[in-house]
């Protein structure tokens, strides 16, 4: 019997007491049905709303990305182009020195370069017993993009280092790019430019008395940043 055939039943007997409690019941089934029927609701309602913030979340998320992964190629395209200019070069200094000065000064010089992972061009590490120095000096001076030239008063009568730095002058000048760094060690500038006309309009690296080769190495560092960050 449906509970709609029980009420008309409860009605034709006259049952009073019977038919208030089978009204009280039907009430409470009522409700109770209308509440889960409305927790229901509300439950389905907050998934909608988590899948809404998780849709939204995931468009920003793709957003996001879709921004990293540009600027991310951008940077590696950058990197790249960077990397293929320093590619046309082996090295990234080439040290020409005095002999006199490897023990005092150019040793410490050339530690602290390796030391920072710079590509340096050595005659003590990059010319073995039985190489050619000329045809060494030669492929060691092509291949380097900068050159430190370390003037000193042992430098200026020396023959190879003023053909190492006649080489890196005319590179200089016919590629029109920076490539000579003078640094003059146990040197002023006027002594300089009165033994070096042809410096007279380079700026020179001074090293101070209480100078540690780390500093000279970190100003090298910044030049060849900034010679890879503005390709």
């Amino acid at each position: 019997m449906t509970e709609f055939e029980e009420f008309q039943r409860l009605s034709a007997a006259g049952d009073a007491d019977r038919l208030a409690a089978f009204q009280a019941h039907s009430a409470y089934d009522f409700s109770r049905i209308s509440d889960s029927i409305h927790a229901m609701n509300e439950a389905a309602r907050k998934e909608n709303e988590l899948k809404r913030k998780a849709a939204l979340a995931t468009i920003e998320l793709n957003e996001s990305t879709k921004q990293q992964n540009q600027m991310l190629r951008a940077q590696l395209e950058k990197m790249m182009a960077a990397r293929r200019v320093s590619e046309r070069y082996e090295y990234d200094v080439f040290v020409s020195h005095a002999n006199a000065n490897k023990q005092s000064f150019v040793d410490s010089l050339y530690e602290q370069l390796n030391r920072l992972r710079i590509r340096i061009w050595y005659d003590s590490t990059e010319i073995d017993w039985g190489d050619g120095l000329k045809e060494k000096i030669q492929e060691g001076l092509s291949k380097c993009r900068f050159g430190i030239v370390i003037l000193s008063p042992e430098f200026i009568d020396r023959k190879w280092t003023n053909q190492e730095l006649t080489e890196l002058l005319t590179r200089q000048n016919e590629s029109r790019e920076k490539v000579v760094l003078p640094l003059l060690y146990n040197l002023t500038v006027d002594e300089m430019k009165a033994q070096y006309p042809v410096l007279e309009n380079i700026k020179a690296r001074l090293v101070r008395n209480d100078e540690d080769a780390k500093d000279v190495v970190i100003d090298f560092a910044r030049i060849l940043i900034r010679s890879l960050k503005f390709v």
